[in-house]
């Protein structure tokens, strides 16, 4: 962790293109209805005591407010609250400064206590000393690196070199083309698919699209895992050529999903042979290897057990406690806004991640938005995802009833996952899903936040769609903007639930009027 008595938010250098979001809660401000109370002053008389003639009533209550609104405030400082969720204790992210943050931490190898929460990393949000060129790692957990807890003197590029001493990875060297690579393994962060060894790292040259200064990561591949290592435990779901188990995986005592595929001989009946059905696991651990997001399941092992007439595939992945975004809505229909708005933005950053990575999805709706306990939303089922084709030549395997009409010729792009985040979106904000009647989506409710942004999702011509960098930044906007409302509305916390909604929707929707018009 950097010392932040030292740090300068000057030295905040960031490669993407946003709007900036300073002006936007004057603009609040001044766009209120003078009728109506200020939706920033949040102390209303029915939160004032009987006795607000007496100072010391009036001084003792607003210490109290003060007092329950910053625990909360604390508590509920990315939109949920965070107090149940393993937070990287007592590291700040030297870009953004926030500490005890919950999302993926990475450190850098080069700079001394360095470090980026997710977010920075994935917006390229840097600070001086640190260059974008110096090798980072990635925690997943608040020591877990690649899987093992490692303390935090371990984690330097040394340690690892000796660690990763003539392991070998199933990569080749994009540098020197030596296959497979043994030794360090270093990931471009900005290029797809492309690896280097630790002799071609040490170069520091450009090769092809790669550049010196692009962001790498030491890379480990999705490790094999020994089936007698995983004890199956409740059935989390299942289909025609598999299930999904709550399952543990015993010499790391942690709690994920296994999905397991299951091929035989009566599939073929299906038109589906065994090497099909390898092809789709392969991709999917691929592209969980390949994308490593914030907002996208984690993949923490897989395996292949192969029988006389009975072939099985199993990918673990990590557990989302309160299961799908399909099940949330149904288990707890009175969701905040604010939380709504949270997730939402947390599933554009996932989805803008895998078309950065050059991959279209195919598959985005509330079935494969998953949960935590905090909130939290992250993309998974990656198995029918695909890497772009240059010619948008690609076959015609998704959802129906949340794909647009370009989908069905095989001529489509990325914006096939814009169209299905807008439909995801529409779910999420009214609770109900859309009607889908001979190929046409209808919408029979209006939503009462991001009307606009559904909308523009789901236009026709895929060109009038945003992208998903734009959809990310609209909904930073929003977010950023009901943060600072929340922060600055002393007493907020004590409000009624309906009072709390309105202030989220009146202020959604003043942002959304901003950003449109």
């Amino acid at each position: 962790m950097g010392n932040s008595n030292a740090k300068s938010k000057e030295n905040v250098q960031n490669n993407s293109q946003n709007t900036k979001t300073s002006d936007l809660p004057v603009a609040l401000l001044s766009n209120q209805d003078d009728t109506k109370p200020n939706v920033l002053n949040c102390k209303s008389n029915d939160l004032k005591s009987e006795a607000d003639n007496d100072d010391n009533v009036i001084d003792s209550s607003n210490v109290l407010n003060d007092l329950v609104h910053n625990i909360f405030l604390y508590a509920n400082k990315y939109g949920y609250f965070s107090i149940n969720s393993p937070a990287h204790q007592n590291v700040q992210c030297d870009a953004c400064y926030k500490t005890n943050f919950v999302v993926d931490r990475y450190k850098c190898l080069v700079c001394k206590n360095y470090d980026l929460c997710g977010v920075c990393f994935e917006s390229r949000k840097i600070t001086l000393p640190h260059v974008k060129g110096h090798p980072m790692v990635r925690y997943s957990g608040p020591k877990e690196v690649f899987g093992d807890e490692i303390e935090l003197e371990n984690v330097t590029l040394g340690s690892f070199k000796n660690k990763f001493n003539g392991v070998e990875h199933e990569a080749t060297c994009d540098g020197c083309k030596t296959h497979p690579i043994f030794g360090l393994r270093f990931k471009c962060d900005e290029c797809n698919d492309f690896d280097l060894c630790y002799k071609c790292f040490e170069k520091k040259k450009d090769i092809g699209n790669h550049k010196v200064e692009h962001s790498l990561l030491l890379s480990y591949s999705i490790r094999n895992v020994n089936p007698s290592d995983i004890e199956l435990l409740e059935c989390l779901g299942s289909g025609a050529f598999g299930t999904a188990h709550k399952a543990k995986l015993i010499s790391k005592n942690k709690i994920v999903v296994c999905k397991i595929l299951e091929w035989n001989p009566f599939h073929e009946m299906f038109g589906l042979n065994v090497n099909s059905l390898y092809q789709s696991f392969i991709r999917e651990v691929q592209a969980y290897n390949e994308i490593n997001s914030n907002f996208v399941i984690k993949a923490y092992g897989s395996c292949v057990v192969n029988n006389q007439s009975l072939k099985k595939f199993y990918l673990l992945t990590e557990y989302m406690e309160k299961g799908s975004l399909t099940k949330l809505l149904k288990n707890e229909p009175d969701l905040s806004y604010r939380c709504r708005v949270s997730i939402a933005y947390n599933i554009a950053s996932g989805m803008k991640r895998i078309h950065d990575k050059h991959y279209i999805h195919r598959d985005i709706r509330p079935d494969n938005i998953f949960i935590t306990n905090n909130y939290v939303a992250k993309i998974g089922d990656m198995g029918i995802s695909k890497l772009q084709d240059k010619f948008q030549n690609h076959s015609v395997l998704g959802p129906r009833a949340y794909m647009p009409k370009e989908f069905h010729t095989g001529n489509y792009n990325e914006k096939v996952d814009v169209y299905a985040f807008g439909l995801t979106i529409y779910h999420l904000i009214t609770g109900q899903m859309h009607n889908f009647e001979n190929n046409t989506v209808v919408l029979n409710e209006k939503p009462i936040i991001f009307d606009k942004l559904i909308n523009k999702c789901i236009e026709t011509l895929p060109s009038n769609r945003p992208t998903a960098s734009m959809i990310e930044s609209n909904l930073e906007k929003h977010y950023e903007v009901l943060s600072e409302v929340v922060s600055k509305c002393t007493g907020y916390f004590l409000l009624p639930k309906t009072n709390r909604t309105e202030i989220c929707i009146k202020t959604c929707n003043l942002v959304s009027d901003l950003l449109y018009n």
